[in-house]
């Protein structure tokens, strides 16, 4: 068989399935296929959890470490490829309506608080504990792990993709994390923060009930 026909096949082969594929788009059966596996992911794990609210799931491809110690609200969804541990005594809450994007870390050894309503875009990775590096007669992955700082983000606030949530930070409510920033140290509630490391850029003032930028 000649190459010219070889490309010929392999692009009816293509053709053929993207028309199978838009068929099977139209009857629905990709949404339900997608939906079961939601169902049986989440049933999959759910009683492992230490409380795992009404229409909550998670979603295939999710890794789960001490689900013993997470309590999960109503109407939460985890989103395939998130990793959620617990260390030691450490505990995570989540709270009623949060979706969490995918491809997230949440890490906790000592607590990880999520208010109600939170949205998380993807690729966010959030701890409450660092590792030590200081003995410079040890390998930094033999020493020890920090004590954990409990990290709050409280109702209604938005996490922006790659954004980076260090120990000890509260997220106030209803604030914006930009894009790929690294948080440090707390964010006022209502505010916009950007940036490594992140500042506040913007806060909504109840004077001229409107967000205003903040100036250096």
């Amino acid at each position: 068989m000649g190459e010219d026909t070889a490309i010929l096949d392999i692009r009816i082969l293509t053709n053929g399935f993207a028309i199978i594929s838009a068929q099977l788009r139209k009857t629905g059966f990709f949404y339900r296929y997608r939906q079961l596996k939601i169902i049986l992911a989440t049933l999959a794990v759910k009683k492992s959890f230490a409380y795992f609210g009404r229409n909550s799931t998670v979603h295939p491809a999710c890794r789960i470490e001490g689900a013993d110690r997470i309590w999960v609200g109503d109407n939460v969804h985890i989103r395939s490829g998130c990793w959620i541990q617990t260390y030691d005594e450490g505990e995570i809450t989540i709270g009623d309506g949060t979706l969490i994007g995918y491809h997230c870390k949440l890490t906790a050894r000592s607590s990880i608080t999520i208010g109600k309503d939170v949205l998380f875009a993807d690729n966010i990775y959030i701890t409450d504990f660092d590792h030590e590096y200081k003995d410079m007669s040890s390998p930094i992955r033999f020493q020890p792990l920090t004590h954990g700082k409990p990290v709050v983000i409280e109702d209604q606030a938005w996490i922006g993709q790659n954004v980076v949530i260090r120990p000890g930070v509260v997220v106030g409510r209803h604030s914006v994390i930009g894009s790929s920033a690294v948080v440090t140290r707390s964010v006022p509630s209502c505010s916009v923060v950007a940036g490594i490391p992140a500042r506040v850029v913007q806060k909504y003032s109840d004077k001229e009930n409107a967000w205003v930028k903040v100036h250096d």
